[in-house]
């Protein structure tokens, strides 16, 4: 038995209804309407192309709060979940908090105790980590 697609306002044959960015069959298979509003893509391609990433542990960044904004820490064009957030050096969870503020060197987020410690170790704006000093 024939049977086709309905999606966008248009017949699809299912063979034929596929992923804009790398041409996965959508027959059966979560997707979304790409940006301009001309294609469909796989969920997959979506949080690879449109969805921002963590600086620290790569997944994408798309939970909501309870008001439907995405959450997130932007530290100088760098984003992080806020629970990866975290000093590089100890593992103290960062915040706005006095005690607990960021005090980047180059692209490593540290605690002040640690910056002040790899900074005593020779850290410069540079991306070397603590075990390299």
């Amino acid at each position: 038995m024939l049977y086709v697609l309905q999606a966008l306002g248009a017949s699809f044959h299912p063979a034929c209804f596929r992923c804009q960015k790398c041409s996965r069959c959508l027959d059966g298979i979560p997707f979304t309407v790409e940006q301009n509003g001309e294609g469909v893509i796989c969920m997959d391609d979506y949080e690879r192309y449109f969805v921002t990433h963590c600086r620290a542990c790569k997944k994408a960044i798309n939970a909501v709060n309870e008001f439907g904004k995405i959450v997130r820490i932007v530290v100088e064009d760098r984003e992080y979940h806020i629970q990866c957030y975290c000093c590089e050096g100890c593992g103290m969870q960062l915040s706005n908090e006095p005690q607990n503020k960021c005090y980047p060197i180059g692209e490593h987020l540290l605690c002040r105790r640690c910056h002040t410690l790899w900074r005593r170790m020779g850290a410069l704006e540079t991306d070397a980590a603590v075990s390299d000093l």
